[in-house]
């Protein structure tokens, strides 16, 4: 079999070629798999990082729940004991008082004479220390209104005894 001339010619050329193609092949191959290895390491990277954030948040967090229970359960003691401290009072200063001057003062079977200064003083400082008592062994806040006061018998309305 003989070979064309016209083939024999062109052949280094086509050869050239096929060289000139195989470099920009491998040479952009290279670059392909290079770019690919970036991209994977910098995936890596941003995942190794999400996973460093997860764990920072993580423990941020249980350090703040901590501090938040803390401060919850500094919160929960100092109420009880101002609880407690205000049903003391109550019962060793004010209902005393009370009790002594509903006792001794004859006039509260009088309607038309009212509360004394005393009472009304007693009186005063039960309500500024109890707003709002919580009654022993609850959480909830029985907050209780005082009805109107009532006009004494045969006073005018604008005389209401206090």
């Amino acid at each position: 079999m003989v070979v064309p001339l016209w083939l024999i010619r062109i052949a280094p050329y086509a050869a050239a070629a096929v060289a000139l193609g195989g470099a920009v092949w491998y040479i952009d191959h290279r670059g392909f798999e290079r770019a690919e290895a970036e991209a994977t390491a910098r995936d890596n990277a941003e995942r190794l990082q999400e996973q460093r954030l997860v764990i920072l948040i993580g423990t941020l967090t249980s350090q703040s729940e901590q501090r938040l229970q803390t401060l919850l359960n500094n919160q929960n003691t100092q109420l009880t004991q101002a609880l407690g401290q205000i049903e003391t009072t109550s019962r060793t200063v004010v209902q005393p008082t009370l009790v002594r001057e509903i006792a001794s003062d004859p006039r509260f079977s009088d309607v038309d004479r009212g509360i004394t200064d005393g009472m009304l003083g007693a009186i005063n400082t039960s309500r500024a220390l109890s707003q709002c008592p919580n009654p022993a062994g609850t959480v909830g806040v029985d907050c209780l209104a005082l009805p109107a006061s009532l006009p004494a018998e045969g006073s005018d309305s604008g005389d209401a005894v206090y």
